[in-house]
């Protein structure tokens, strides 16, 4: 197959570069002028045909297939070169944006940019037919255009990873076998600028590392943002393959066990994945130590954001997850880690409900999870578990479930500067919580259950460890009777104003300049495509024209269809109609259903091939009426209550047009 194609726009000339066969591209993550692709060095040239009509058609056949599989990459097989592994063939072009120039490294296999764009590092094969002779890793610094080689010589190198700062670097080496060896054991290398070279500061003989694991090369590696510390990943050693036998003379036999956490069929299509866990790990270059913290029972583990946070949050169902094939969900064990000690204090034991990581606070102080059983939030503070939402009388969680299961919290928007509070939604207001459960909590937006308005916050910086509550903070304003949104601010944590009233329209992909109060965000509705728009105080300007040929095509109209079903509920939905149509002339009607699709009021629906939806536009343009009928299933009576809706929607649309 052929290979994709970078090109780059050079947005006031209008001029597009291209550059082909790529294989992957990156840049750093902080705006920049650099930009690295990763190229197939040897593009396969298409064979020529001849043009005598009597050559034996097989043979053009037998060429077709020749220019195919030479186009493909070699697969991966134990204890042989790829091309992923080494680069072969491989061209690494880095492009100055600003400049026009370019470098190339030949063989290259992985490189990572550093946040800022200041370094490059990478891993290059000088002589491919000495690749454990020649592999290196090296870090190539963009400011000063000078290469250092961190490491020099091995089978392989995987997972490089460099600080935000770019003055530290690190990644995996499997060094000292043969390159078919049956079994490749990796050890853990760490660079700082000054060194001479890299050094080896973990493996399986390191302090701490518990006997019958190793390192994971499939695991990531990550610096904390301070840079003073590690993560990376560890696993179970698995026995090397057996090659003494060939895999046709194999007897194989899948055992079972009614004690496993999880039935056979399921075991079989995830032994990939299985084979492949690992667990989180950390070294601290301040006390030069190595921490397993993750594990086969406690095998997710949790950051808090902020750098360094001496707290990490350890979960575990290990032994209970069967139940989740008729529970839905498993009960969990939470556990508060200091890294500091190696200390495991035990949160909350056997819970029914909801952790997920970004409801930890940054700091780690807090851990903060739902439980179904009191529908309320809890907070663990290292020594007591309090009820911290007690005190709010409205329901935190899903209040239209309607499914036979516990409903879900409505979740939790994120903690203030210094974990000094933390907000949690419910289903239209935004609550201002005391984790010490010292104070009352309090309501933010006052009036969204009165109104039936739903506020959200939308995450603008998506680096930021705390809401700050003297910022400028966005919230997303749904109004849930007219389906009809806007946007707000949440300032010193009252609605301070309206960015943009709400209006029948859907508003999206909401952006903040970082120094001023400059806005982006797009609009849309059934009949106009989403557009972009900058707002500078009161100062709107359209930026887009994004589908001006619309015009010229019979589009459509939605609108919001109200009844009563057969057992007397109200119910909603929204009516398609053609843009041309005429109420004295009859329309095939199709009725679409999924759960609850009125709030889909005003989102655009482009006329594209879908997977399994109904593309409504399709129909409404050639002449058709669509209506999308909303579901509340009773539980129990999922089949009764769809009835109850589609069809008491159908015969009130029928009477109506009659």
């Amino acid at each position: 197959m052929p290979r994709d194609t970078l090109a780059m726009l050079t947005l006031n000339t209008g001029k597009i570069e291209k550059l082909p066969n790529l294989i992957s591209f990156k840049t750093p993550k902080e705006p920049n002028i650099w930009i690295a692709g990763l190229f197939k060095n040897e593009p396969v040239s298409k064979p020529k045909y001849q043009s005598d009509k009597t050559k034996d058609s097989l043979k053009q056949i037998i060429d077709s297939l020749q220019y195919v599989i030479g186009s493909l990459a070699p697969a991966k097989t134990e204890g042989k070169d790829s091309v992923t592994d080494h680069g072969r063939n491989n061209k690494l072009v880095l492009i100055n944006t600003f400049t026009g120039t370019s470098l190339a490294f030949k063989n290259v296999s992985d490189y990572v940019f550093n946040k800022k764009g200041t370094e490059l590092l990478l891993e290059q094969t000088l002589d491919l037919k000495d690749t454990a002779k020649t592999s290196r890793v090296i870090l190539y610094h963009l400011l000063t255009k000078k290469t250092d080689t961190l490491l020099k010589g091995g089978n392989d190198f995987k997972n490089l990873a460099i600080s935000d700062d770019g003055s530290q670097a690190a990644f995996v080496a499997q060094r000292g076998a043969k390159a078919k060896a049956p079994g490749k054991y990796y050890t853990l290398w760490y660079f700082k600028q000054g060194m001479d070279s890299a050094l080896m500061i973990v493996d399986t003989l390191t302090a701490n590392f518990r006997s019958g694991e190793r390192i994971s090369e499939l695991g990531k590696i990550s610096f904390s943002k301070s840079g003073e510390r590690l993560q990376f990943a560890i696993a179970p050693a698995r026995p090397p393959k057996d090659t003494s036998q060939v895999d046709i003379d194999k007897v194989n036999v899948d055992i079972w066990n009614y004690k496993d956490d999880y039935l056979q069929p399921y075991q079989l299509a995830n032994q990939k994945r299985d084979r492949e866990r690992s667990y989180v790990a950390v070294y601290d270059f301040k006390q030069q130590k190595m921490l397993p913290l993750g594990s086969s029972y406690l095998p997710t583990v949790y950051e808090g954001t902020l750098a360094d946070a001496r707290y990490f949050v350890a979960v575990t169902d290990t032994g209970r997850r069967i139940a989740s094939q008729w529970a839905g969900n498993t009960r969990k064990d939470i556990y508060k880690v200091d890294v500091a000690n190696n200390k495991y204090i035990p949160a909350i034991l056997n819970l029914d409900g909801d952790i997920r990581a970004s409801w930890i606070s940054p700091s780690g102080k807090y851990v903060l999870w739902y439980d179904n059983t009191t529908r309320h939030y809890h907070v663990f503070d290292g020594n007591n578990a309090i009820n911290i939402t007690a005190g709010i009388k409205v329901p935190l969680y899903d209040e239209e479930n309607d499914v036979p299961d516990a409903p879900s919290p409505y979740g939790v928007m994120g903690w203030q500067d210094g974990d000094t509070r933390v907000l949690i939604y419910d289903r239209y207001d935004i609550w201002s919580i005391d984790p010490t459960g010292r104070t009352a909590p309090v309501n933010l937006t006052i009036n969204g259950r009165k109104n039936k308005v739903t506020y959200r916050y939308i995450q603008i910086d998506e680096e930021e460890d705390f809401i700050k509550a003297a910022n400028k903070n966005i919230l997303n304003v749904f109004d849930n009777t007219s389906k009809q949104s806007g946007l707000a601010i949440l300032e010193n944590n009252k609605l301070s104003a309206f960015l943009q009233p709400i209006q029948p329209l859907y508003i999206s992909q909401v952006n903040k300049a970082k120094n001023a109060p400059v806005y982006t965000y797009s609009k849309e509705s059934y009949i106009a495509s989403p557009d972009l728009y900058l707002q500078q105080s009161n100062n709107v300007t359209r930026l887009s024209a994004t589908n001006p040929q619309q015009k010229n095509y019979n589009w459509g109209t939605a609108a919001l269809y109200q009844w009563n079903t057969f057992s007397g509920k109200p119910a909603a939905g929204i009516i398609y109609k053609p843009e041309d149509f005429d109420s004295t002339k009859k329309y095939p009607v199709i009725l679409y259903f999924y759960e609850k699709l009125t709030d889909n009021l005003y989102k655009y629906v482009p006329p594209a091939p879908t997977p399994s939806r109904l593309n409504i536009s399709f129909f409404v343009s050639r002449g058709y009426i669509v209506m999308t009928p909303d579901i509340s299933y009773t539980i129990g009576y999922p089949a009764k209550s769809a009835y109850d809706y589609i069809v008491s929607g159908a015969q009130s649309l029928a009477k109506k047009a009659g």
